[in-house]
Formats: C-alpha cells, sequence, structure tokens
C-alpha cells in the first residue's frame, strides 16, 4: 500500500510541479494520497466481501435444491451420475486413441481388455451364485409351471416368489398316468392311446411319449418321505434338506448340479435335491415304482440309420403328415404304418401299405419321371441366386411354423384357432417354395449327375441299400401316402 500510494505521489508531482515549492506541501500532499488511496481500499475490500457473500449464498441455495431433488428423485440421480461416469470414460478412452499406436498404448490397452473380461467373469460367477442361493432355498426359479400346477404368489424368507398349488383336472390326469405307468406290463404307448380314446387331452393336444418320460421323472410331483431320501442318496444325489424335512407331504425340486454335464434325467449323481414349499400330488412309493421302471428302461442309440426300407425319411402320412415306419406281422409280412396311429391312436391311419409292392410302385414312378427327364443336359455345377433365395425363404418359413407349435403348448382356444390359420397359411407358402425350388433344381443338375442317378436306376437291382437312398434322394422331395393314393414331390 506505501508504494503505490509513493507511485500515486511521483505521478501527482510530475502533473503538478507546485507540490514540491516547500517540504511541507509535500508533505501534505502525501498524507492526502495515502488517505485517498487507504479509503480506496476499504471500499474495494467492502464491495469484495459483498459480492462473495452473494456468491456463497448462491452456491448454497443450489446445493440445498439439489439435494431436494436428489431425495427426491434418486432414481434419476443415480442414472445421472451413471451417465457422468459413461462420459468420463469415453472422454478417457478417446483421448487415449492417438497413443494406442505406440508401445504404452498398447499395453494400455490390453489391460482394459483383460480388466473387462475379469469383470464379466465375475458378474457371472455371481449370478450363478445367486441362482444356486435360490435353488437351495427352495424358491421356484421362473419359468412356467409343470403340467397339473399353478403358480401363486408366496413369501419365502422374506423374499416374495411363487408356489405351485395343484390344478385339480390336470392334477387328476398327472395321478392317472403314474397310477399306470406304475403297473408292470404298461407301456408309455399303452397310457398315450388310453389318453386319446378317452379323449383326454394335455395342453390341448395329444398326449406324447417324450413328454410322459419327461413328467413321470420329475420329483416335484412325488410326496417325499425317507424313502425318497435313500433313493436319491444312494443315486448320489446332493440332498440339501435333512432327512427329517422329508415328511410325506411336499414336493421336490431337482436342479442340475455345479459342473454336472450329465443330465439330471439320465443321471442323480451330484444332482441337488430341494424339498420344494408346495405339496406333491402322488404317493411317494408310486413315484419311485415308476422311477425304477424308467431306469431299467433300454435306451435306443440317437441317429440310427436306416435300415428297414430306403424310402426312409420320405415317405409320410396321408392323413396327418406323420412318417411310416416298417412292421412286420406275425406272417412275415412288412408294412408301413403311420408313427402317430402306431404311439396313441391319434389318426386313423394311412390303410394297407405293403412295403414290397409299394416300393415297386414307387420305383416304377421314379424310372418313368427319369426317362422324361434324360433328355436334359445340365451344364457346369453352378450356384444359381434364385434357387438360394428360395432355399432361405423356405427355411425361414419351416423356423416360423416350429415357433409358431412351440407356443401352442398351454395355449387357450382362441390362440389355438388363431395360430392354426396362420400354420396353415404358412404351410401353404412352404408348399409352393418347395415347388419353385423343386423346378429350379432342374437347372443344377450336371451331367455327371444325370449319369450317376441313370446308373443308379439301371442296375437297380445290384446296387446297395445306400446307392438306393441316393438315387431317392435325388429324384424325390417327399411322399404322402395312403392306400387310396400317392402323391410325390420331384425334385426334377
Amino acid at each position: 500500500m506505501k508504494a503505490d500510494a509513493e507511485l500515486r505521489y511521483q505521478q501527482a508531482a510530475a502533473e503538478h510541479p507546485e507540490f514540491q515549492s516547500n517540504a511541507l506541501s509535500r508533505m501534505a500532499q502525501k498524507w492526502k494520497i495515502k488517505r485517498q488511496y487507504a479509503k480506496e481500499a476499504r471500499e474495494a475490500a467492502k464491495q469484495g466481501a459483498k459480492a462473495t457473500g452473494k456468491a456463497a449464498g448462491t452456491v448454497e441455495k443450489a446445493a440445498e435444491k439439489l439435494a431436494l431433488f436428489v431425495r427426491s428423485h434418486k432414481g434419476a440421480a443415480v442414472v445421472v451420475l451413471l451417465l457422468l461416469c459413461i462420459f468420463l470414460i469415453i472422454n478417457s478412452v478417446f483421448s487415449a486413441l492417438p497413443s494406442l499406436g505406440t508401445g504404452m498404448g498398447r499395453a494400455m490397452l490390453n489391460i482394459c481388455i483383460v480388466f473387462a473380461q475379469l469383470e464379466r467373469e465375475t458378474i457371472q460367477k455371481r449370478v450363478t451364485d445367486a441362482y444356486y442361493s435360490r435353488c437351495l432355498k427352495g424358491f421356484h426359479m421362473s419359468g412356467q409351471a409343470p403340467y397339473g400346477f399353478q403358480l401363486e404368489p408366496t413369501t419365502v424368507e422374506g423374499i416374495r416368489t411363487k408356489m405351485m398349488v395343484p390344478d385339480p383336472a390336470a392334477a387328476d390326469h398327472v395321478r392317472l398316468m403314474f397310477e399306470m405307468y406304475a403297473e408292470p406290463g404298461t407301456s408309455f404307448g399303452d397310457i398315450s392311446r388310453y389318453f386319446e380314446e378317452n379323449d383326454i387331452k394335455v395342453y390341448g393336444k395329444s398326449l406324447f411319449r417324450p413328454f410322459l418320460s419327461q413328467l413321470l421323472r420329475n420329483p416335484v410331483y412325488a410326496q417325499a418321505d425317507l424313502e425318497l431320501y435313500e433313493f436319491f442318496k444312494s443315486q448320489g444325489a446332493a440332498v440339501v434338506n435333512d432327512a427329517a424335512d422329508f415328511a410325506g407331504t411336499n414336493g421336490c425340486y431337482l436342479y442340475q448340479g455345479r459342473d454336472v454335464k450329465e443330465d439330471k434325467d439320465r443321471s442323480l449323481k451330484d444332482q441337488i435335491l430341494v424339498i420344494a414349499p408346495h405339496e406333491g400330488i402322488v404317493s411317494s412309493d408310486t413315484w419311485l415304482k415308476c422311477r425304477k421302471k424308467l431306469m431299467a428302461n433300454t435306451t435306443f442309440q440317437n441317429g440310427r440309420k436306416a435300415r428297414n426300407t430306403w424310402l426312409a425319411g420320405k415317405v409320410k402320412c396321408g392323413k396327418c403328415g406323420y412318417a411310416l415306419k416298417v412292421t412286420r406281422n406275425p406272417s412275415g409280412y412288412e408294412y408301413l404304418r403311420c408313427n402317430k396311429r402306431s404311439d396313441h391312436k391319434g389318426c386313423p391311419g394311412c390303410g394297407t401299405l405293403r412295403k414290397a409292392e409299394f416300393e415297386q410302385f414307387i420305383f416304377t414312378a421314379m424310372g418313368e419321371k427319369f426317362r422324361d427327364f434324360k433328355h436334359l443336359r445340365g451344364g457346369e455345377e453352378k450356384a444359381n441366386p434364385k434357387l438360394t433365395a428360395y432355399q432361405v425363404e423356405l427355411a425361414q418359413v419351416e423356423a416360423e411354423i416350429e415357433k409358431l407349435l412351440d407356443t401352442l403348448t398351454g395355449a387357450n382356444a382362441t390362440l389355438l384357432a388363431y395360430a392354426n390359420k396362420k400354420i396353415e397359411e404358412l404351410d401353404m407358402r412352404r408348399q409352393k417354395i418347395a415347388k419353385a425350388i423343386a423346378d429350379l433344381s432342374v437347372e443344377t443338375i450336371s451331367q455327371q449327375q444325370i449319369d450317376l442317378l441313370s446308373g443308379y436306376l439301371d442296375d437297380w437291382e445290384n446296387i446297395s441299400f445306400e446307392d438306393k437312398r441316393k438315387a431317392t434322394d435325388g429324384l424325390i422331395s417327399s411322399i404322402s401316402a395312403t392306400s387310396e393314393y400317392v402323391k410325390i414331390e420331384w425334385k426334377i
């Protein structure tokens, strides 16, 4: 302050020389400038303090409003905070992009990748742990209730979940299935035929063997007692509850064990058994009879090759569209029989089709069709874009049909009517596309393929079973047959 006052005095002396006429004038002038400068400094300090107080008050009010907003809108505050964090992360990443080409930049990028993978694995393990934690407490783990039950809201250990309660009509059907299969001489086919003959539907459809097999294995229906506890223990299952909890009233949940690759329907070893909060509807004794009978059943190998007829996979029932299989009567004659009819009499059947006569009929039709086609000569094999487009469209239509069929489980009458209409439309579209593919396939058959098919047909009696299947596959898409008519969809 003293230096500033001295500077002002020198400036005033330069402008007014009379201030330096004597010592008294100079001293008076200096004191006057110092008092003026001190006054200005005090005024500036007051103004600064006032501005600071006003700014502090504004900040304090803004902080109070922000705190009130956060208390009133906690979700919005969290979202804003997350967006801010994401912005900062993106900003830091983009700021580092110019240096990624350097050694340090690549090292930082690899570190980020490693941490991202670690985070994904941590989340995955946390979700898995939470799932198994809920399993061990007997919670219903989402999804539709098994046939015979309905879901109702409930609370277990203070946590809201769902509990199964019996559906009276469906539960009676389930009991009937278990009681019938518990009899030594009863098979899946016997049960499915009984249900079909008595017009008993499951989810509005006929009862099929795979569904029945899954249902009879499920301990959710059993009234778990000590006998059932000992059975699962003897099979190597991980039983969560104490033996005292198996009081013969509640059902059980069977969960896939951790790190167990074997399916729980095939092996009970290391699978997780938990007492469920709902009551079982089938006695433990009946359930165990069915389960032990299932364990003694012979499992056929999947993916077996056709052996009985070279038409396997091509010929379908003209009434229901199911595959026809070869059966033999006691006299040794072989016939083609509808699978659906054989399973549960859900189809009136295709009539009498003797295997040898039908195969000869198809072979004759193949020879006539190929003679009409034989004058054609194909060029080099090359991709036909139009044919490829039709094949893609056909796959999409078939996938849509499958999707609609999957949604019919548990559907009401209105949804069934809509689905049937939609499926009919899609099937008509599928047939048109299949015909178009067959028409275009002529253009893709080469001379070599024509010669090969000609050789097969000319030496039909001497070629192998597999060669007959190759020739059939080269000429025929599908066959729809009854004793009254035969419809062949050709590839040529």
